[in-house]
């Protein structure tokens, strides 16, 4: 029975070869996970320092542009940095553990196999021993009484001959079975191993390629700011000096649109010269058909909105703020505060249409912020589909507007990957719910779309918005196909 030692001493072979790369690859996530929190809390103390200089910018100073470059570089550096961390946890520490995980299945098969087998191998050695005893038993018998009981100790000996050898028959197979299981644990490993060479390797490459990456990115940055940095030119003291003085004038509208809040009236002009809104405007609140002028939570919104975009910083104080006007009024009007401040500001600034103007990479970092702040809101009610819509299409229109000195793909698209890739946009159940809605009231102002125009193409072009706007926020393709089968299938219903 030596050949059931070698195959103890393979297994044990095997599972201590499996524990030392289970103890290489735990030590490799360890280093990996340590860089991570490293990359994390440099992103991190950059943005301090980033907010910090915030405080030492006066307009009133000659130094304000130098403190607002150095303020742009660090939190680009900040930025960059965290997304080179992140894209260490989620890609390079999530393959090792799923790796580890399959060592350590591989690592409790083995052990399995090993006690499952030792418990069969000592039952059937247990037998063997118990046949051949048995055997020998007959042969002395067969020798003591040979002469007196010849006929039947040979009947005997046939009986226990033929039940030894069909047991040696069945003993063989099962070691012949065991040998090809070993034989396969070994191949396996041989594959394990292999693997976890390759995924080493390749775990090593997309680290440099990540670092590579973040370099360019810095080196465009220092190019950026060293550019800044020569067309610099204080202004003169004397300009400084001078102070325009700026008188705030009466405003007939002003005076008119007050009144006419107060008294909650509207014009016939107003009601019968309506401009159409677009498609997402559509969508208010409960209370918006009956006061068409800015609400205080829009006022609210607005200012908190002109803070950021003049200072290109969102802090968690802000964040705070806006989560709290978000829970006392409706997010309906969100986005539109947000656009209406930044197209004044950009008018303002630039005195450029609304149709020709261009943001900078730190304003689209806001904005990005912001919105994700509405978003946040809505998957933590799982509701405001449309609101959803508004704010990741008006992201994306935005985001076209992106002014880079030069052209540069992977900053571009680290940019908008903040916001295409938040898990409401892959929440399947708010947008199934909007669908049911539509199902419900295909006909009703607030499911969404156009007005007045033919009943029998109306459910078909709101579908079809619908899940255009789907498709171009990077919603999943299954949910989008479960939603327009859900559709097609009531279309059916009423053409029926």
């Amino acid at each position: 029975m030596s050949w059931y030692t070698e195959i103890a001493d393979n297994l044990e072979s095997y599972q201590k070869i499996v524990n030392e790369k289970i103890k290489s690859t735990k030590d490799f996530i360890s280093l990996l996970q340590s860089i991570f929190q490293l990359e994390e809390s440099y992103s991190k103390s950059l943005e301090t320092i980033g907010l910090q200089i915030s405080k030492l910018i006066n307009d009133k100073d000659r130094t304000t542009e130098l403190f607002t470059i150095l303020r742009s570089y660090l939190l680009i550096k900040s930025e960059q940095t965290k997304c080179f961390a992140m894209q260490l946890n989620n890609t390079l520490i999530c393959e090792q553990k799923e790796y580890l995980i399959k060592q350590d299945n591989y690592l409790k098969e083995l052990l399995q196999f090993n006690l499952t087998n030792k418990k069969e191998y000592q039952q059937n050695f247990q037998t063997l021993n118990q046949f051949t005893i048995e055997y020998k038993n007959a042969i002395e018998e067969e020798k003591q009484y040979q002469l007196n009981r010849l006929q039947k100790k040979k009947l005997s000996i046939a009986v226990s001959e033929l039940s030894f050898q069909n047991f040696i028959t069945i003993y063989n197979q099962y070691i012949d079975a065991c040998c090809k299981d070993v034989i396969n644990f070994q191949q396996n490993l041989q594959n394990l191993e292999l693997e976890r060479k390759n995924l080493l390797q390749d775990s090593h490459m997309k680290f440099i390629i990540f670092e590579i990456s973040v370099i360019r990115n810095l080196q465009y940055d220092l190019t950026g700011i060293s550019q800044k940095l020569e067309q610099y030119q204080p202004t003169d003291l004397k300009q400084q000096q001078q102070k325009n003085i700026i008188i705030d004038k009466i405003d007939f509208e002003v005076i008119k649109r007050d009144v006419y809040q107060q008294l909650n009236f509207k014009p016939d002009s107003q009601i019968l010269n309506k401009v159409k809104k677009p498609i997402f405007d559509q969508v208010k609140s409960k209370d918006s058909d009956n006061n068409e002028f800015i609400s205080e939570e829009s006022l609210n919104y607005q200012k908190i909105f002109q803070n950021v975009l003049l200072n290109n910083s969102v802090t968690d104080e802000i964040i705070k703020k806006l989560s709290e006007l978000l829970e006392i009024a409706l997010p309906y009007n969100y986005t539109q505060c947000l656009e209406q401040v930044l197209q004044k500001m950009i008018f303002e600034k630039q005195q450029k249409t609304i149709s020709q103007y261009q943001v900078s990479h730190e304003v689209y970092l806001s904005i990005q912020k912001l919105l994700i702040t509405l978003l946040d809101h809505c998957n933590k009610y799982q509701d405001y589909a449309t609101v959803i819509l508004e704010a990741c299409l008006f992201a994306k229109k935005i985001f076209k507007r992106v002014y880079l000195p030069t052209e540069n793909k992977e900053i571009k698209l680290n940019v908008f990957e903040g916001l295409m890739n938040h898990e409401v946009i892959q929440n399947s159940q708010i947008w199934i719910d909007q669908a049911m809605n539509m199902k419900k009231q295909p006909t009703h102002k607030l499911y969404m779309f156009k007005e007045n125009y033919n009943k029998n193409s109306q459910i078909k072009y709101q579908d079809d918005e619908y899940i255009n706007a789907l498709q171009q926020i990077g919603c999943q393709k299954q949910i989008i196909e479960n939603i327009r089968i859900l559709l097609n299938k009531d279309n059916q219903n009423v053409q029926n």
